[in-house]
């Protein structure tokens, strides 16, 4: 990663080793005439309508010819920012192959460096394995597949798109236009799209809006979707090599990963990262020398694109993106309304949590779905007593994951055997009205145990088929469509159990913490942590304020 160095009277910023960090500029990125008409601009500038950039932003102060020429402050959702603008007149178009020339030997290097890391995993990959690049529509995954594409034949990987169903419009159309582009070009790429199968308004309705603590769209509408249809397609069974676009400058968490994942996370996935050590500003202009198009939602501005709501979005995106296509952001929009008024916020408060992005910052958010299954466990001497409205055939499949697991069906009652802790327990069964009661055997004095039955029993009640556990399956044993257990393979290892603290992804919005009550947790804020102010922190939030709050060095506690 180079440090960048604008000269004043030039318009051409230039990657160098030889700069001292106070004199560098950080996070310099393209502003496009649609971004300035946007924010009005064109109130007091004048400037064509290019499809090059007219001058460069960092954060939201705006450089032109390297003078600091105007910024924005304020703003969010509902409210323009304001513009300060500092020097007027007229703006001329960056010429790109100028641009493209002055960096030329940084640009070069970066390109062979990352197209030699490439071809390294791709010649040392296993005959089995099974080659992916994702690719979301956003610049980095654009360089990614640019660069793969140059070392490994087209026949050999897929593409895969991540479609969350919460993108915004310019995400899917940039989709439509690379498939068309690589085609014209004669590259026959194979375009697959992952996705949830489950309409995106329902999972809001039943999770309740994703907040900054507990972010259940990355597991349900990224993680799940992508391994569910990679293990689909890998009917080798081969390790699966992915090529992503993540950089280490984007957070801490990021900084802190490999640029090579051997073991990936979930089963046999490896993440690997060519443009991992790349700024966002070497990223953009590795693009624009090599003139691909770059998504819209840059040229009005966005530092990021993606999902039209998003609790890590900063107010001036949230602006940018409401102005644009308000009605799709107003459909989840409409979903946090309604969860914070279930949460008992008055109506009178709702614009408030919106303008200041409250709703982002609550521990758990709001279900707008009544949950119709339920249960209630207790231990009545030695014996663990469950009596519940889940029916027969979902009790068998929740419980078939443990060892040893039996069962004997005599009329409407039946004897459970399975095998948990070491401990071989008994249970009967038996239906009372519209209930079932489970009388789990002598195990009263075992928390274990115990909490086993509970995950089990919130998986049950809480479950919206998000398939969350399902990916967590070593051996592809469980199915949460069919609600299936194959014997077989399953090893009863309970990673789908313990891979969420109750169980359930679910669950864990759902149920009470410590005590406190949904309804009186709506208004707090994650708890102050024992962590001292850092240096880092304050310098990176004054440099960027805009978008810091989506690209920092704070780890996931700090918040």
């Amino acid at each position: 990663m180079y440090k960048i160095k604008c000269l004043e009277g030039s318009n051409l910023p230039k990657l160098t080793d030889n700069l001292k960090v106070e004199d560098a500029f950080f996070a310099l990125r393209p502003v496009f005439f649609e971004e300035l008409d946007l924010l009005g601009f064109d109130k007091k500038w004048i400037y064509p309508k290019s499809e090059a950039p007219l001058l460069w932003a960092s954060g939201r102060r705006y450089f032109y010819k390297g003078c600091y020429v105007a910024e924005v402050s304020g703003g969010d959702i509902f409210t323009a920012p304001v513009v300060n603008i500092f020097h007027e007149g007229t703006l001329k178009p960056i010429n790109i192959e100028e641009l493209a020339n002055q960096n030329l030997k940084q640009l070069l290097i970066l390109e062979n460096e990352a197209k030699l890391f490439v071809n390294n995993v791709y010649k040392n990959r296993d005959d089995t394995s099974f080659l992916t690049v994702s690719f979301s529509g956003g610049k980095d995954s654009q360089a990614v597949l640019d660069l793969v594409m140059q070392v490994v034949p087209p026949e050999d990987f897929v593409v895969v798109y991540n479609d969350t169903g919460m993108e915004m419009p310019y995400v899917s159309e940039l989709i439509e236009q690379s498939i068309r582009n690589y085609s014209e070009l004669g590259s026959p790429l194979k375009f697959i799209v992952s996705n949830t199968d489950k309409d995106i308004l329902q999972l809001w309705n039943n999770f309740g809006p994703p907040t900054r603590k507990h972010r259940w769209c990355c597991t349900v509408c990224k993680t799940a979707p992508f391994v569910n249809l990679i293990n689909t397609l890998n009917v080798g069974n081969g390790l699966v090599i992915n090529f992503a676009g993540i950089r280490s400058e984007e957070s801490a968490t990021r900084k802190s990963y490999e640029r090579i994942n051997i073991i990936g996370k979930h089963r046999n996935v490896s993440s690997i990262h060519p443009i991992f050590n790349w700024s966002s500003f070497e990223v953009y202009l590795y693009l624009m020398y090599k003139g691909i198009r770059l998504n819209k939602g840059y040229r009005y501005g966005l530092s990021r694109v993606g999902c039209s709501v998003c609790p890590f979005s900063s107010p001036l995106s949230e602006y940018i993106n409401y102005k644009l296509y308000p009605t799709r952001m107003g459909k989840l929009l409409n979903v946090i309304k309604a969860s914070l008024l279930k949460g008992r916020v008055k109506e009178s408060e709702i614009d408030n949590y919106l303008q200041e992005k409250n709703w982002a910052k609550i521990i758990r958010s709001e279900s707008i779905t009544d949950f119709s299954s339920k249960y209630m466990l207790q231990i009545q001497s030695s014996d663990c007593v469950v009596t519940t409205n889940i029916t027969a055939k979902q009790i068998f499949f929740g419980f078939s994951i443990l060892s040893n697991f039996r069962m004997k069906a005599h009329n409407e009652s039946y004897q459970m055997e399975f095998i948990c802790n070491n401990t071989i327990v008994y249970t009967e069964i038996a239906k009372e009205h519209d209930m079932y009661v489970l009388v789990f055997k002598n195990i009263g004095s075992s928390p274990t145990i115990i909490g086993v039955i509970k995950r089990i029993l919130n998986r049950l009640v809480y479950c919206v088929g998000c398939r969350g556990c399902e990916v967590e399956c070593p051996t592809g044993a469980l199915s949460m469509v069919n609600q299936t257990v194959d014997l077989n393979i399953c090893s009863h290892c309970l990673k789908c159990l313990t891979a969420f603290d109750y169980g359930c992804l679910n669950a864990n919005y759902r149920i009470n913490i410590k005590g406190e009550s949904q309804v009186n947790s709506i208004g707090a804020l994650n708890r102050y942590w024992g962590f001292g102010i850092r240096n880092e922190w304050l310098y990176g939030f004054f440099i960027d304020h805009d978008s810091w709050m989506t690209n920092n060095t704070l780890g996931e506690i700090q918040y």
